[in-house]
């Protein structure tokens, strides 16, 4: 795995064999000495940013331990609050990288506090009880992270962003609970964090990873999409469509496997001749079948509304079909394809069948990114895969 990114010339030395190099005058300077280390994910935005994870293994005062270190560069410099690391290259060019170790993000000024034991359990006074238990269930480096918290026999959810987001993500909530969508309630908020009740049930991602076969009805699926459209959230900042993150997604493909150029550059072409009209509503944003709490008979729950707002209910929609279709090829599951399909059945009630293929092609592509950024052993045979899955549903669109 390498980057070769002419606007960010620091990319080729993070994702390659000098990675070490770049990390080991940050962790001297922190008072310990490299052992070794690997990629663990990577975040790249062409001609933007990048951000990569490894997995380290640190001497520290006669021991070893294991540590996250992250490292990022942006075509406006290095992340603020990073620690700065600055080469020449052979060819002459300077280059610069900040570098921070977990849980100290740059952006996410709360996330150490709500990672701690003893420095959370000031913020989660009469949320739950004692010293609580926490697990982080997600991180998005600068962007996002979710930890839950267990206390007493009681669990919440902490979501960690950046300070500037609180509000929005409050209002989000409480608008949409108000409207009768099964949002999770907010309990507390502060600098950079919003404490939120557990649901109880389990995703529907979890369900078809386990074979079972209770799961809420097709409509159901539909109905929420209807019920979301009709809230208005027209202060909020809209939704980015994901026919315009499509581009952004085939570069990062492009960039990493070159062989696909040329049938990413196709697909790209073909996505925008044909685009169907957007409708203006309110769109979830991100819905998939992670997102998506249930019973044997209803939905339950909707989480990560983070970035709910005015935007096209048809994102949506082929969002869900879109992760269904690649949940099912990577896990080699036809049942899960019979489930897409009874739900594609219900939405094309309120969708045009070309208009839902063309956007699950172009949300296939930026699932397609998935395994290289997880760092997975056969991405390139998996990328390819999903590629071919998104041409199929461009081809039957059109």
């Amino acid at each position: 795995m390498l980057i070769a990114d002419p606007l960010l010339p620091a990319a080729v030395h993070l994702t390659g064999d000098g990675a070490p190099d770049v990390l080991r005058p940050a962790v001297h300077a922190s008072g310990g000495r490299l052992v070794d280390c690997h990629t663990s994910q990577v975040q790249y935005r062409p001609a933007s940013d990048l951000v990569v994870r490894y997995r380290c293994r640190i001497e520290r005062n006669g021991s070893t331990t294991d540590d996250t270190v992250l490292a990022g560069t942006t075509t406006n410099g290095i992340p603020t609050g990073t620690l700065p690391v600055e080469a020449v290259s052979p060819s002459g060019e300077h280059l610069r990288v900040g570098v921070w170790r977990w849980p100290f993000d740059p952006v996410l000024s709360a996330l150490e506090t709500m990672v701690t034991p003893h420095l959370a359990v000031q913020h989660l006074a009469g949320l739950v009880g004692g010293r609580p238990s926490l697990e982080v269930v997600a991180y998005r480096p600068t962007e996002r992270a979710v930890v839950r918290a267990t206390g007493d026999g009681r669990s919440i959810y902490l979501k960690v962003v950046a300070p500037a987001a609180v509000d929005g993500l409050v209002t989000r909530h409480q608008t949409l609970a108000a409207a009768g969508l099964p949002v999770p309630r907010v309990e507390a908020a502060g600098t950079g964090w919003i404490a939120m009740g557990a649901l109880e049930g389990t995703t529907l991602r979890d369900r078809l990873k386990a074979g079972r076969s209770e799961h809420p009805p097709a409509h159901a699926y539909r109905e929420l999409i209807d019920t979301m459209s009709t809230v208005d959230l027209g202060g909020l900042p809209p939704v980015r469509s994901r026919l315009d993150d499509a581009p952004h997604h085939a570069a990062i493909l492009a960039a990493v496997e070159p062989s696909l150029r040329t049938r990413l550059d196709d697909l790209i072409g073909r996505l925008r001749a044909s685009a169907p009209a957007p409708t203006l509503a309110t769109a979830h944003g991100d819905l998939h079948e992670s997102q998506l709490v249930v019973d044997d008979e209803r939905i339950i729950g909707l989480l990560d509304i983070d970035d709910a707002g005015p935007g096209d209910p048809l994102d949506d929609a082929g969002t869900l079909l879109a992760h269904l279709r690649f949940r099912a090829l990577t896990a080699d599951d036809p049942s899960i394809d019979a489930v897409a399909d009874g739900i594609r059945s219900s939405m094309c009630r309120r969708f045009a069948p070309a208009d839902l293929d063309h956007r699950v092609a172009g949300v296939l592509i930026g699932l397609a990114t998935g395994p290289f950024r997880l760092q997975h052993e056969a991405w390139r045979r998996t990328t390819d895969a999903v590629v071919e899955l998104a041409e199929r549903h461009l081809e039957a669109a059109t």
